[in-house]
């Protein structure tokens, strides 16, 4: 297992033993940055956004998708906030 995989793993397990993270909602997240570093599609940009804020809450999402290249279109953000 690599390093970055390695740190993943001991802070999503570590979440789970702290009762921070359902062993269930430890699988979604863990597959969601696996998959996403693999560049495979993740659905819709609203469970994107959820489970990207999730993963930074746990300090998972430098772990293992962390790009430098992700750019975001700060208008379409923030239209999506203030939408009723």
């Amino acid at each position: 297992m690599d390093e970055a995989l390695a740190r993943l793993v001991d802070r999503i397990a570590q979440a789970v033993a702290d009762g921070r993270l359902a062993p269930s909602r430890a699988r979604t997240l863990a597959g969601y940055l696996l998959l996403g570093a693999a560049g495979v599609p993740q659905g819709a940009r609203r469970t994107t956004y959820e489970l990207e804020r999730e993963c930074r809450e746990l300090g998972l999402i430098a772990s293992l998708s962390a790009d430098a290249d992700r750019r975001v279109d700060v208008a379409t953000v923030l239209d999506e906030c203030l939408a009723p």
